[in-house]
């Protein structure tokens, strides 16, 4: 079982038409909001402790990511953020990481929403992060608000690497992945002089999935035990994960 603690800063929020409501699920890529107005947020992110699908890297990499992420009144949004690991700079001139991705936001009813996207990953070259082993990702899930509480249900395919080469070969297919992850959050909100407002979501998010990536790091399925391929197969409890979000409008 693998227990992970991620800080998550949302510096900067900025929203054009401020809506009455916010999800602060973006760390999963799965924010929902009120779609009747334009929104355009801007956002700082910090992680203590850099991991992806709740396992973590050889060594402890903190990361800085800048969030962009603009929503149309129908819920279609685009969203880029650049990722930087401070304690690597040296390794790489320009960034480690863009991600990049499109979606739509939708509701079912008041308490009750959903919403699907596309994310692409592009790398530096010299990036040695776990997560260069995926280059995409696509995204399906499903929230509802208990009012004590906001629980998703998340599906993500991961078709896996196509600049992978292994033995001479590309092996695209063998380092896909799946993964269901459900994620519970609670809101509490701090008003101040009815115009900002000081949001803390604690969140807990469980994780099942298939682990094809790990073998896939750096290409080393050809290397890799087959008892150790048939686990990184297999579809199976993987981690929970305590995520402490803060915002600030």
């Amino acid at each position: 079982m693998s227990k992970t603690y991620s800080l998550i800063f949302w510096l900067f929020l900025f929203v054009f038409n401020s809506y009455s409501k916010t999800y602060l699920t973006d760390s999963i890529d799965t924010a929902s909001v009120d779609i009747k107005y334009r929104t355009f947020k801007m956002a700082l992110d910090y992680s203590s402790e850099n991991t992806f699908k709740g396992r973590k890297n050889t060594t402890n990499i903190p990361v800085l990511a800048p969030y962009f992420k603009y929503t149309t009144k129908p819920g279609f949004f685009v969203k880029a953020s650049i990722v930087d690991a401070p304690t690597q700079r040296k390794l790489t001139k320009l960034f480690d990481e863009l991600d990049a991705g499109l979606g739509w936001l939708f509701d079912f009813s008041d308490a009750w929403n959903g919403s699907v996207s596309y994310t692409h990953y592009f790398y530096n070259a010299k990036v040695t992060r776990l997560k260069s082993s995926v280059q995409s990702d696509f995204n399906l899930s499903t929230g509802y608000d208990w009012d004590i509480a906001y629980s998703q249900l998340l599906f993500d395919y991961n078709p896996g690497n196509p600049k992978l080469v292994v033995n001479g070969k590309k092996t695209p297919k063998r380092t896909q992945d799946y993964s269901i992850t459900l994620a519970n959050s609670h809101d509490f909100i701090f008003i101040f002089n009815n115009e900002s407002k000081l949001i803390v979501s604690p969140e807990l998010d469980v994780i099942w999935e298939t682990q094809n990536f790990l073998a896939a790091y750096k290409g080393k399925l050809d290397t890799a035990p087959k008892k150790y391929l048939q686990q990184a197969s297999a579809f199976s409890f993987a981690a929970y994960i305590l995520y402490l979000n803060v915002t600030y409008n």
